[in-house]
């Protein structure tokens, strides 16, 4: 496929240029960012994974894109957008395009107000060290994914998992329909608690198999949630940590 990514300094739409990319797929977009920095450091690494920068003024748009995917900052009246509806190229959000990607892979869904960017990050780096050949599209970076042409928010694996991390920021995480689901906690801050307390119950509704629910947390234990297994530290739950020894630079606990 031919995709154009505007608005591709964002951390989340730079995650997945670069993971179709990777995947053999010719990508090209433009950022006002770069527009300014010509030697911005994520730049270069996209440009070292193949992937073609434009100034974002319309011009690196033809008829030849399958679409045009837009970061949700990228306005309407943009050079971009305009280009792109004048040549009648079929127009995608980031989320909107994510929703889509999910659907193509045995997916984890990693959501909650807080946390998810490290626990889907740490998620990947355990499966790719236990040979599991992940996938990954995340907003943070794991430094051990880290090299020339990945800046470390995605990772290419063999296999047809995929870890995401799901954003409830923007309403659209209710879209995804995943394997599996992993939420860590729930409090105020994009939205209403319940608000996104009812966001988390449309997402263990769409997800096909188990939904993994932190039991410490006093707000999410409110929410109607479908195929739940629990976790916790403090409470009693289906895997809770026990025996907890902290040490320096690593901490050891027992599981069931």
């Amino acid at each position: 496929m031919r995709i154009f990514f505007s608005g591709i300094g964002g951390s989340g739409v730079s995650a997945i240029a670069g993971f179709m990319a990777e995947k053999g797929h010719y990508i090209a977009g433009s950022d006002r960012l770069f527009d300014l920095s010509a030697e911005h450091p994520l730049r270069n690494c996209l440009e070292e994974n193949s992937v073609k920068i434009f100034p974002q003024d319309g011009h690196g748009l033809d008829g030849s894109f399958d679409f045009a995917v837009f970061s949700t900052s990228v306005e309407k009246s943009n050079p971009d957008f305009r280009k792109a509806e004048m040549l009648g190229i079929p127009l995608k959000t980031r989320p909107e395009y994510l929703s889509e990607i999910v659907t193509a892979y045995r997916t984890i869904a990693v959501a909650g107000t807080s946390g998810k960017s490290t626990t889907s990050g740490m998620l990947a780096f355990l499966m790719h060290r236990l040979g599991l050949e992940p996938n990954f599209i995340g907003g943070g970076r794991v430094k051990q994914f880290r090299t020339l042409k990945n800046s470390g928010n995605y990772f290419t694996g063999s296999s047809d998992n995929l870890i995401i991390e799901a954003c409830e920021s923007d309403g659209t995480i209710v879209n995804y329909k995943p394997a599996y689901s992993l939420i860590l906690n729930l409090d105020l801050d994009h939205h209403s608690i319940a608000q996104t307390g009812r966001m988390f119950e449309q997402l263990s509704g769409n997800t096909s198999g188990l939904v993994l629910v932190c039991a410490d947390d006093e707000n999410l234990t409110g929410c109607a949630l479908g195929n739940a297994r629990y976790f916790s530290i403090h409470k009693d739950s289906d895997y809770q940590a026990r025996d907890i020894v902290y040490y320096p630079l690593r901490t050891d606990f027992r599981v069931n």
